[in-house]
């Protein structure tokens, strides 16, 4: 019995299945329920014989769309017309129920194969006039769909090798009466891939499904590791926490993103400055990892991640040392406070030749001593007698010397203090020292270029005076080492040794023997300040305000079909918490390595310090999903736990469990023989 309902189960199934592959593509009733068909119609061609009728009968509710053009029109026509369409179905998108409610464009490119002309004459259409339509569809109006016939011009399968290069979002279908195809675009000869028709979903995964594997093709990409010299360029592939003997071997975030998506999507990652016309393999995709790539969007114009970074600076001078000289006992006071006490001491020895006093030098030496606390004769005071020296004394000297004097000597013969270094920055810009800024951004003709240039021109701009002359006044101090020459290991080195070092675009260099300011991002300027500290042969003090400077970095890509896969998956990697935490190692890498090599007895101890640090946690912006990566490993830990829990459990009150399990069987045995023998009763 039970294997004839499988058999006639299995029946029915492959009925429905025969039922549903033998419905054409235009009887499914209801395809396009939420989607608005937009016809680009030739005039000339007989509407009542293409495929409208049927998929208006089909799907009656429907909003369907007829956009003529003609043979001969030219493309600034077109595309007139596309992006007048475009911009009055956004209007109407507002207060039309029917176009609100359709959330998917598809759009249906109708050529007859021959024309007929006023004279009667038929004109075959071109190739290159179906791909233009294509790629012009493609581009302003940008639908989710566009479906093509496969028998309206031969060859049309040429244009799809042009569709990468496509802005646009539209997946490309070739259709027939019955089947539908998707082109393989990556691929080495541009192929045809049949699929069922099913639903508008299940050809959204199909197409996504195709366009994961790339087939080798090259992706190029830009980021900021081209500033750096190639004898010092990223060797290894490791992106985890790693031990390597050459703290600058490790890989920027944007390798590690780009090597994940290379093995998930299957292409050749190539830099843009080392990719010709002579390789083997199609470009497919351009990518830009840039620090305020504002030349880069004229090739991208697809933003993935924005982000906002500060500039804190520092301020590189000589390390502080012991003063042993006559200066120290002039160092506690200032200028003012000397030249204040001589004028107190001056005023009593006045007073004292005033009352005829006799010994006048013993009583000015007496005064100056007290003044400097250098006496302890109980018969000093004795000068003090009058009420009115006692009370200039009272105000003018004792507080001072008491207070100020005393605890400076001491703390300035035990202390070493730090030189006077501008600590705002305001005083920064009127100490007028230059200021190094080393962080630069890739242009489109592959040049380095400054990002301060561009934030602190914009500001000159956007600000209103005296600000803005106070910020020219500042761009005047920044310079801008040769990064060919001088990235960040070998600067660390030149400013530790007070070497000269050579700036960009002339014969200048900078003393780094003299003090000068520092102002780049906040790591770079920590992961410096540690290092050249950690050297001991200079001294780096950080600023105590936050800067107004400011950029974005933009990680842009081609708006292509491509487009969207790798933006899913670079923001699995954000919500994660996975490009945080590359960041971070990156960075720790750096710190361990230098202690390794140069203080090789206590790298032991500080890496053991720096694991035992508390971790940051992972911030999640408000906009971004939260990804189950990120909590994955809790998942794990608890199930563990649980299970533990639960063994021991079993372990410690083993006889009463074995017992319930006992009663709870005898009690389910018993159950069973009530409720067969009540069965073989009533079959009697």
């Amino acid at each position: 019995m039970i294997f004839i309902k499988i058999y006639i189960l299995i029946l029915v199934r492959l009925n429905l299945r025969g039922t549903r592959a033998s419905l054409l593509l235009f009887d499914i009733p209801n395809l396009f329920r939420e989607s608005t068909i937009t016809y680009i119609f030739e005039d000339g061609l007989n509407y009542e014989t293409s495929v409208g009728p049927n998929l208006r009968y089909s799907n009656p509710y429907t909003p369907q769309v007829l956009l003529s053009i003609t043979h001969n029109m030219s493309d600034l026509v077109i595309v007139s017309k596309m992006e007048r369409y475009a911009t009055l179905r956004n209007d109407l998108e507002g207060i039309t129920i029917t176009l609100k409610s359709s959330s998917n464009q598809a759009t249906f490119t109708l050529f007859g194969t021959n024309l007929p002309t006023k004279d009667n004459r038929l004109i075959t259409p071109r190739m290159l006039d179906l791909c233009d339509i294509i790629h012009l569809t493609a581009r302003f109006i940008n639908p989710n769909y566009i479906f093509v016939s496969k028998g309206e011009i031969p060859g049309y399968i040429n244009c799809f090798s042009l569709y990468t290069v496509i802005p646009t979002r539209a997946k490309l279908i070739v259709y027939s009466e019955n089947s539908i195809w998707i082109p393989c675009v990556s691929c080495e000869k541009i192929s045809l891939i049949r699929i069922p028709i099913v639903s508008l979903k299940s050809i959204d995964n199909i197409w996504d499904a195709a366009l994961s594997n790339m087939h080798q093709n090259v992706v190029q990409f830009v980021d900021e590791s081209n500033s750096i010299p190639p004898g010092y360029r990223t060797r290894s592939r490791e992106c985890g926490p790693h031990l390597t003997p050459d703290i600058w071997t490790e890989q920027p975030l944007s390798l590690c993103i780009l090597w994940t998506l290379m093995e998930s999507l299957n292409f050749t990652l190539i830099r843009r400055l080392h990719f010709g016309h002579k390789d083997e393999y199609r470009l497919m995709y351009d990518i830009v990892f840039n620090i305020a790539a504002t030349d880069a969007l004229i090739s991208v114009s697809f933003k993935f991640q924005i982000s906002t970074k500060t500039f804190p600076f520092v301020v590189v001078t000589s390390r502080p040392s012991l003063q042993n000289d006559f200066a120290t006992y002039l160092s506690p006071l200032d200028g003012p406070t000397w030249l204040f006490m001589l004028l107190f001491s001056t005023v009593k020895a006045v007073i004292l030749l005033s009352k005829n006093r006799v010994d006048v030098i013993g009583t000015i030496l007496k005064i100056n001593s007290l003044l400097l606390g250098q006496t302890g004769c109980p018969d000093c005071l004795a000068v003090f007698k009058s009420k009115m020296l006692l009370s200039v004394w009272l105000f003018g000297c004792y507080i001072l010397t008491g207070n100020l004097y005393a605890g400076g000597i001491y703390s300035t013969l035990t202390v070493m203090v730090s030189p006077p270094v501008p600590k705002t920055m305001e005083a920064l810009v009127q100490s007028k020292l230059p200021v190094v800024t080393m962080t630069s951004f890739i242009t489109w003709t592959d040049k380095n270029e400054p990002v301060m240039t561009s934030v602190v021109a914009a500001m000159i701009k956007a600000i209103q005076p005296p600000v803005s002359d106070i910020i020219k006044k500042f761009e005047s101090q920044l310079i801008f080492p040769d990064p060919y020459r001088y990235f960040l290991p070998v600067f660390i080195d030149s400013v530790s040794n007070s070497s000269s070092i050579p700036l960009l675009g002339g014969n200048a260099s900078l003393d780094a023997g003299r003090p000068f300011g520092l102002l780049d991002e906040e790591k770079i300027t920590t992961f410096f300040g540690r290092t050249v500290n950690l050297k001991g042969k200079k001294f780096v003090v950080p600023n105590r305000e936050e800067t107004p400077f400011a950029y974005s970095v933009l990680v842009c890509g081609w708006a292509n079909s491509f487009g969207p896969q790798i933006f899913s998956k670079m923001e699995a990697f954000e919500s994660s918490g996975l490009k945080a935490r590359w960041t971070e190692v990156t960075y720790f890498r750096r710190r361990l390595s230098t202690m390794k090599q140069h203080y090789e007895n206590m790298s032991s101890k500080y890496f053991r310090k720096e694991l035992a640090k508390a971790k940051a946690q992972i911030e999640f912006h408000e906009s971004q999903p939260v990804s189950f990566l990120a909590v994955r490993y809790m998942f794990a830990v608890c199930a563990v736990i649980s299970l533990l829990a639960g063994l021991v459990y079993l372990w410690e009150d083993s006889k009463r469990v074995w017992g319930t399990a006992r009663q709870f069987r005898k009690w389910t045995l018993k159950l069973f023989m009530r409720w067969w023998s009540s069965k073989k009763c009533l079959r009697r």
